[in-house]
């Protein structure tokens, strides 16, 4: 069982990829633990009719879909980082799919492990049409591989879970990178 009850914010930075996020934000909604708000922030460019796709009325959460404002999935982020208000903030690609205890288990992790950030696996969706059977079947192929839990130094923003804290006093992502 979880320690208290942890809010959330989930990121998503995407350009051109409106099923994809779509999917997610799906997938989103069906958490064990659901997220207090996914923030969206989306690069693709809009005519001066249009409006971006994402309906907050068909989620279970919090959605923020908005124009990006500046250029690049580093600042998208960071774009996104000054909408969050959760106390864990977990940065997702858009092409991913994720099984329901997704979430869960991130905070999970890190309250067994006292940990303020952690990375997971980063399994590309290889079609937005793909669904979690798609998914197993790449895990099960992941089985016989070993998996570690220890300090990296590295840090990956497609599958990723920080303390909000920790991200505000590093001042978000390095847009140099």
């Amino acid at each position: 069982a979880l320690n208290g009850l942890p809010t959330v914010s989930y990121i998503i930075p995407t350009m051109y990829r409106v099923e994809y996020t779509l999917q997610l934000l799906n997938d989103l909604n069906q958490q064990t633990l659901l997220p207090n708000e996914v923030i969206v922030i989306d690069a693709t460019p809009l005519g001066p009719s249009e409006i971006l796709p994402y309906n907050p009325e068909n989620y279970n959460f919090n959605l923020i879909a908005k124009t990006q404002e500046s250029k690049g999935s580093c600042n998208a982020r960071n774009e996104a980082i000054d909408l969050c208000s959760g106390e864990y903030i977990i940065f997702g690609d858009d092409d991913i799919r994720i099984p329901p205890n997704f979430i869960e288990n991130h905070i999970r992790f890190l309250q067994t492990n006292n940990a303020d950030a952690c990375n997971g696996l980063d399994i590309r969706a290889e079609h937005h049409t793909n669904d979690l059977t798609h998914l197993t079947e790449r895990l099960v192929e992941l089985e016989s591989k070993p998996k570690k839990a220890g300090v990296a130094m590295s840090f990956s923003n497609a599958n990723s879970c920080v303390k909000r804290l920790l991200v505000k006093q590093l001042n978000g992502n390095d847009a140099n990178f």
